[in-house]
């Protein structure tokens, strides 16, 4: 989608529904848009780190090969972990192992 086409269908949106907003508002909306990413963006870090640590950790244990199954979820989410620099994967996958061993 081109970055025409969605400035059309926010004009069709703001048409619609008469949406009419302050700048002050607007800028609101966009940090409160931006906050919700970055948590967002946290928790999925998390996500992925906890997925890599039960993952080695079935290494550990002797599972040479994942069902199917398994396979198949790990790899509808692997993409993800490519737009996460490796060093801040290392970083999470030691929050979390951190975190496994305080408990």
């Amino acid at each position: 989608m081109t970055l025409t086409t969605r400035k059309e269908l926010v004009a069709d949106f703001y048409e619609a529904f008469k949406v009419d907003q302050p700048v002050e508002t607007r800028m609101r909306i966009i940090k409160e848009e931006a906050r919700e990413v970055r948590e967002a963006s946290q928790a999925l870090l998390k996500e992925l780190a906890d997925l890599q640590y039960v993952v080695v950790g079935a290494e550990v244990s002797g599972i040479t090969e994942l069902p199917e199954d398994v396979a198949e979820d790990i790899m509808r989410v692997s993409h993800l972990y490519d737009m996460i620099p490796q060093d801040v994967l290392d970083a999470a996958f030691l929050r979390v192992h951190e975190s496994n061993m305080s408990k």
